[in-house]
């Protein structure tokens, strides 16, 4: 995306002085009026600079262009979806449901440094997020360590491999896969709110199924049927994974909601702890689970 400027210039005019000279005796020949180049700029009066400066603030505004598309949240147990639309709105959708509005405008703090700032429908700051040439990711320290990365470079990832075979830690993984039989899988794992039960399926399968509680009425259901990769000593899944939003009802019944059923998941046991490789949402990242 390219940023949009908007300049403003200042018209400079230049007078010709015409010089007549006559004589009683002869006729006065018409002089040349010849126009000076206009490549001399006056020195900058108080509306000129005003203009610059509104010029300067127009610019840094449509940087805001710069970072329209979809981020996804990392580093935390329940991951949001941030919209930024083109027109200086945005979305931020929650993964149990439900969404916040507001608009982004490009600011300057008191230290110099330029901001992203989010702002809520009220007029709240929501976020500030630095103005960097790396565009991939969005980083704020002062919001409790928010950080978003955008969805054409995790598809760039993604796009790499299918299979865990493909993965670039592959070779890592089969080092250090000594003693890690399918057998170490099996058991329920648990990392805060978040839980993995592994079961022996039977046919060298292997079913995976994943609880996250959002909240004490409502849930999300992952379920993986895996087999086991003996070069990485890894639990994988391709491509057949799902994924339900699961309501509870007063009554005591359940209402699901199917979310996707084409995910693809590896699980890597190491040093007694699991770790969820989601490829789909990445929804288990920086995760580690407990027996």
């Amino acid at each position: 995306m390219k940023k949009k400027f908007l300049m403003a210039a200042a018209i400079l005019s230049v007078s010709a002085v015409v010089a007549g000279c006559t004589n009683n005796d002869v006729p006065a020949e018409p002089q040349n009026v010849v126009e000076e180049p206009q490549d001399q700029q006056e020195e900058p009066t108080e509306e000129t600079e005003a203009t610059e400066e509104t010029g300067d603030s127009a610019e840094e505004a449509s940087g805001v262009d710069v970072i329209a598309g979809t981020w996804y949240e990392t580093d935390v147990l329940d991951s949001r979806t941030l919209t930024v639309n083109n027109d200086g709105s945005y979305e931020l959708a929650y993964r149990g449901g439900g969404a916040a509005y507001g608009t982004v405008s490009v600011e300057t703090d008191d230290n110099g440094a330029v901001k992203y700032c989010f702002y809520e429908e009220d007029g709240t700051l929501w976020a500030a997020f630095d103005c960097n040439e790396r565009v991939s990711d969005l980083y704020s320290e002062d919001d409790g360590g928010l950080h978003f990365v955008g969805s054409e470079f995790i598809d760039e990832n993604e796009d790499s491999f299918d299979t865990l075979n493909d993965f670039e830690d592959a070779e890592f993984l089969h080092e250090t896969s000594e003693g890690v039989d399918a057998e170490a899988y099996e058991g329920m794992w648990a990392c805060d709110r978040c839980s993995i039960t592994i079961e022996d399926a039977g046919n060298g399968e292997y079913s995976v199924y994943i609880t996250w509680a959002n909240s004490a009425e409502e849930c999300a259901e992952w379920l993986y049927t895996c087999t086991y990769d003996e070069y990485t000593a890894t639990l994988v899944c391709d491509g057949t994974g799902t994924l339900s939003n699961v309501v509870y009802k007063d009554d005591g019944t359940e209402d699901y909601t199917d979310v996707y059923t084409d995910g693809t998941a590896a699980f890597i046991m190491r040093e007694g702890t699991l770790t969820w490789l989601d490829m789909k949402e990445n929804a288990g990242d920086g995760m580690v689970f407990m027996p």
